[in-house]
């Protein structure tokens, strides 16, 4: 019974649209960095 749990894939999804891996959380954070940086370059300008 523990290895039948223990095999079970843990999915993480983002507001039940999508599920997130660490494929698409890491385009995720890089999408939302690079949005952060284009904002503040805006606003030092």
């Amino acid at each position: 019974m523990m290895m039948r749990k223990a095999q079970k894939i843990v999915r993480l999804t983002a507001g039940k649209v999508f599920i997130v891996n660490l494929e698409t959380f890491t385009a995720m954070m890089q999408n939302a960095y690079s949005f952060f940086t284009i904002l503040r370059n805006i606003q030092e300008s």
